[in-house]
C-alpha cells in the first residue's frame, strides 16, 4: 500500500541529504586554514590592528545547500497540508498550505485564506505549533529565510568567531593600545583581537576557531548554520509525523 505521507516524509529525507552534504562541506572548509593572523595598519596609519582575517572566500555551495534544505523543510509542511486535503475528499486542492503567519493575531487570517481545504482537526493541530513571531520564533524563521532566501542567505552566510585562546609571551602596552573582546566583523570578514602603538613589544600564540553562522537575519542571525537546521529538521520531521498520526485518528487515511 502506498504511503499517504510518502511525499513530505521524502522532502524531509532530501533536507536530511543536504544537511549532511553541508556538514561535510563545512569541515573540508574549516580544515583549509581559510583564516590568516595578520597585522595591518590603521587608517590612521598610526595603530597596528592584530586580527584574523578571512583569506579564502566561502564557498558557494554552502549558502546554496542551505537554500536547498531549507525550501525541503518548508515544502515538506506544505505538502503535509495538501495530503490531508486530498484524503479528506478534496480533488484539487487550492488552499492547502502550512500557516505561517506574522504574528499570533494574524494566524486566524493566514487560515481563512490559505488553509480552507485542510480538515478542521488538521488546521486545529497546527495551531499547536505556533507557527508565528512570538510564537515558535525558529519554525517562523524557517519561512523568513525561505521568502528573502536569494538576497538574505546568499550573502548572509558568514563566519562566526567561535572562541579564541591567547598565550601572551611578553607584552608592553604603549598609551592607547588594547586587547579587547573579539569580535567578527562579518563586513570586512576578519576579527580585531589587539590594537598596538608602534614601539609594542607584543610577543603571544593565539589560537582561533570559528564556525559558518547565519547573517543579519531575524531570530537565526549569528547562530551556527548546522545547529540551527539540525533543530529545525527535528521540528519539521516532528510534525509531518504529527500530521500523518491525526490524520490516522481521525480516519482520513488508515
Amino acid at each position: 500500500m502506498t504511503d499517504p505521507f510518502y511525499s513530505p516524509k521524502r522532502r524531509v529525507r532530501r533536507a536530511k541529504k543536504h544537511f549532511g552534504d553541508l556538514a561535510v562541506e563545512i569541515d573540508a572548509f574549516c580544515k583549509s586554514d581559510p583564516c590568516a593572523d595578520v597585522v595591518e595598519l590603521d587608517d590612521d596609519g598610526l595603530q597596528r590592528m592584530h586580527k584574523f582575517k578571512l583569506i579564502k572566500p566561502l564557498p558557494e555551495s554552502l549558502a546554496d545547500i542551505t537554500v536547498d534544505a531549507l525550501g525541503n523543510m518548508r515544502s515538506a509542511l506544505d505538502q503535509a497540508g495538501y495530503v490531508t486535503a486530498v484524503a479528506s475528499g478534496c480533488a484539487d486542492p487550492k488552499r492547502a498550505y502550512f500557516p505561517f503567519a506574522s504574528s499570533a493575531a494574524d494566524l486566524e487570517n493566514v487560515i481563512k485564506g490559505r488553509c480552507k481545504d485542510i480538515p478542521q482537526d488538521i488546521v486545529t493541530l497546527f495551531r499547536t505549533f505556533q507557527p508565528y513571531k512570538g510564537g515558535d520564533d525558529l519554525l517562523w524563521a524557517l519561512n523568513r529565510i525561505r521568502t528573502a532566501n536569494e538576497h538574505r542567505i546568499i550573502t548572509g552566510v558568514g563566519l562566526s568567531s567561535g572562541g579564541m585562546h591567547m598565550l601572551i609571551d611578553t607584552m608592553t602596552m604603549g598609551p592607547g593600545g588594547f586587547i579587547g573582546a573579539p569580535r567578527w566583523n562579518s563586513a570586512k570578514q576578519e576579527l580585531v583581537y589587539a590594537v598596538t602603538k608602534p614601539g609594542t613589544e607584543f610577543s603571544y600564540k593565539g589560537q582561533f576557531s570559528f564556525h559558518i553562522a547565519f547573517g543579519d537575519i531575524e531570530v537565526i542571525g549569528g547562530q551556527e548554520i548546522l545547529t540551527v537546521l539540525n533543530s529545525l529538521l527535528s521540528k519539521v520531521e516532528g510534525i509531518v509525523l504529527a500530521t500523518e498520526a491525526e490524520s490516522k485518528r481521525i480516519g482520513i487515511i488508515t
